[in-house]
């Protein structure tokens, strides 16, 4: 145990939760290699005993290890260092793992529903809108292209002209040679990575993000700096002085609108933030994604069309609009950069499978169609499941999104890590909110994706508050652990 507690070294130093530093001080020494693939941790009750510091501290840190994939625990046995991927990956692909893996952490005790209801990371809509005259058309558009080689780097043409005049309409003036087709937005998130990012660079994100972000740039070696959110988009005063601190390889920010907070960033701030790249030389990564996707907020031009300067790489996706299965993005920057971009994507997966962008072009000959559906079936879904939450839940908080796909909720009591766990023997997977920030944070928050048809959310929270009111009473009763920092 002595040896532990020099390996930990100076956990203590610095702000923050103590469980946190201390949930920081044993990754590190994962990564370090102090404590090896498959080392055995000491209990909970002997390391708080070790480091003179209460058993919830050392608890908390376990439980947000175990969240994020770095520690494992098995029943009887005790809690391993996860036999893990090589050293420049074990810090990175915790972000990406599973949100089903992080509400798991606990174990399998408890009765279990047969059929559970996912409310996970990944906020897809369903299948529905594929009809068979876009069926018939896409295959027409595969048909045409048939006679190719179907090696299509940089994208079928007839799809990055329909995505060049999508965003040209958007107001950000877009020619074909502008556009990279990807496999999904994540994909695009990761492509940029490479091409912006050196192993060791900074890079600012907002707090809370897309899960996914803070893995793509970890994965390309880069440390992931949180910059404050806030319903009118990223806190400005924080980023420039983040930028002043850490002069990061580039900032990722989503305007239109934030996942997982629905918010949008007001014009103002968007020029604003374009100014600040411009002055400071620092990229700008911005993702689209859920653009299409205003709850009432209405359409505010992208980043990329006030970029005075910026280089700025807009990223969007058909899989958000259309459905969750069209693994097809794409990245918008200057020609020079797409040409770039696209001599990575060779390395990655050459380009992107033919037949999912010629149904992204018939689904794009729909678009004002299929976005006037999509925003009235959002919409239709977030009012359910607010009702269901007001009637079943009034302790919880959100604020009403501008857009996107999910609520953004926090908690009245407790973390989130250990409700989701509770709420999994209830039959509800759930993503904790800690998972969306780069520092851990949001430890009181849930991410709710609204895309279930009504019957299903109406189940979904009838479940939640069952789950709640069994964690709750633990709560009250002291059964459930307290963290005091």
């Amino acid at each position: 145990m002595n040896d532990l507690t020099q390996v930990l070294r100076s956990w203590g130093d610095g702000g923050g939760p103590r469980y946190v530093r201390l949930a920081d001080a044993i990754r590190s020494a994962i990564e370090r290699g102090d404590l090896p693939p498959r080392a055995q941790l000491p209990p909970e009750r002997t390391l708080a005993n070790s480091l003179n510091v209460s058993r919830n501290t050392a608890t908390a840190a376990y439980d947000l290890l175990r969240s994020q994939d770095v520690l494992v625990s098995r029943q009887g046995s005790g809690t391993f260092v996860r036999a893990q991927a090589p050293r420049r990956w074990r810090r990175e692909t915790r972000s990406v793992r599973s949100a089903r893996s992080a509400a798991r952490t606990a174990g399998s005790a408890g009765p279990r529903s047969a059929e559970p209801i996912e409310f996970l990371a990944a906020a897809f809509p369903g299948v529905d809108l594929l009809t068979p005259d876009v069926l018939a058309a896409a295959d027409a558009e595969t048909a045409a292209a048939a006679d190719t080689h179907g090696y299509v780097t940089y994208g079928l043409p007839s799809l990055r002209v329909a995505i060049a005049n999508h965003l040209t309409a958007s107001g950000a003036h877009t020619t074909p040679d502008q556009i990279l087709v990807t496999s999904g937005a994540q994909a695009a998130i990761f492509l940029s990575a490479l091409s912006l990012v050196a192993p060791g660079d900074r890079v600012l994100v907002e707090d809370p993000t897309w899960l996914g972000a803070i893995g793509a740039y970890r994965a390309a070696g880069a440390e992931v700096i949180g910059v404050p959110g806030s319903p009118d988009g990223i806190n400005l005063t924080a980023c420039r002085d983040l930028i002043a601190r850490h002069a990061p390889a580039l900032i990722h920010v989503s305007p239109s609108f934030n996942n997982p907070t629905g918010f949008i960033t007001s014009e103002r701030s968007r020029v604003a933030l374009a100014r600040m790249a411009t002055a400071t030389d620092v990229p700008i990564v911005e993702d689209n994604t859920l653009a299409d996707l205003d709850l009432g907020a209405g359409r505010t031009p992208p980043i990329a069309a006030v970029a005075n300067g910026a280089l700025v790489l807009s990223i969007g996706s058909t899989s958000k609009l259309f459905w969750g299965g069209l693994r097809v993005g794409w990245i918008r920057a200057p020609e020079d950069v797409i040409d770039g971009l696209g001599q990575l994507k060779l390395v990655v997966d050459y380009c992107t499978a033919l037949p999912s962008q010629a149904l992204a072009v018939a689904l794009f000959q729909r678009l004002a169609e299929i976005r006037s559906a999509r925003r009235r079936q959002a919409s239709q879904r977030l009012g359910v499941l607010q009702d269901e939450l007001r009637r079943r839940l009034p302790e919880w908080r959100w604020r009403a999104p501008d857009g996107g796909l999910s609520l953004w909720v926090q908690l009245p009591a407790g973390l989130s890590v250990e409700f989701c766990q509770v709420a999994e023997r209830h039959g509800v997977v759930l993503t904790p909110g800690s998972m969306a920030s780069p520092s851990g944070g949001s430890l009181d928050r849930i991410r709710l994706p609204f895309v279930h048809e009504p019957e299903v959310l109406v189940e979904g929270v009838r479940r939640l508050e069952a789950a709640w009111r069994d964690y709750d009473r633990g709560v009250d009763q002291g059964r459930v652990r307290q963290i005091i920092v």
